[in-house]
C-alpha cells in the first residue's frame, strides 16, 4: 500500500502534467477563451476565487472546458483586489489577450472589477434568478419556518455522529 506522501506525490505530478498540458493547449489551439468565474467562502470562512475557461479548438471545433484556478482570496472582495487575483490566473494561464467574454456572479464588486479591466461581461442569469427567488421566499412567513425548521433539524445532524449513524441506520417500513 502506497504511503500517504507518495500518494500526495503522485496526484501533485499529476496536476502539474495537466496544468501543462492546458497551457500548451491554450497557447497553440486557442484564439479566444471565455472565462467564467465566482468568489465564494468555505465554512471555516476562507474565500476563493475559482476561474474556469472555455475555448473552441482550433484544429477541429471541439469545445473544451477546463478549471483554470481555485485561488484562495485574501483581503476584501473589493474590484481592485478581485481583478488582481483574475489578471494572476490569466497571466499564468497566458490568456490575458485572449479573453473574449466574462461570466461572472453579481457582486458590485465583482462587476467593479471587470469593468475597472476592461472586460466584455455578463452577470449570470441563474445568480439573478435565484437572487428573486430568496426575496420570494422571504417575504412568505409560512416557507421562513419550514425552511428554519429544516435547518435546525440539519444542525442536529451536523453536531451529532450519534443521531447521523441512527438516521443512517433507520430502514422506512
Amino acid at each position: 500500500m502506497p504511503t500517504r506522501r507518495k500518494v500526495t506525490e503522485t496526484i501533485v505530478e499529476a496536476y502539474k502534467l495537466q496544468v501543462i498540458q492546458i497551457k500548451k493547449d491554450l497557447d497553440e489551439d486557442a484564439d479566444y477563451v471565455n472565462v467564467t468565474t465566482d468568489i465564494w467562502s468555505s465554512r471555516n470562512l476562507g474565500s476563493y476565487l475559482g476561474v474556469t475557461g472555455q475555448w473552441t479548438r482550433k484544429t477541429n471545433g471541439k469545445l473544451n472546458i477546463r478549471c483554470l484556478a481555485v485561488k484562495s482570496m485574501f483581503g476584501s472582495h473589493t474590484g481592485e483586489n478581485i481583478d488582481a487575483y483574475l489578471k494572476d490566473a490569466f497571466e499564468e494561464y497566458g490568456i490575458s489577450t485572449k479573453v473574449f467574454v466574462i461570466l461572472r456572479d453579481n457582486a458590485s464588486d465583482m462587476a467593479r472589477a471587470m469593468s475597472n479591466a476592461g472586460y466584455i461581461t455578463y452577470g449570470c442569469f441563474a445568480h439573478s434568478e435565484q437572487l428573486c427567488l430568496v426575496k420570494v421566499y422571504e417575504s412568505q412567513r409560512a416557507t421562513r419556518d419550514v425552511v428554519h425548521r429544516i435547518r435546525k433539524i440539519v444542525a442536529h445532524f451536523h453536531r451529532s455522529g450519534k443521531a447521523t449513524e441512527e438516521l443512517h441506520a433507520y430502514k422506512p417500513r
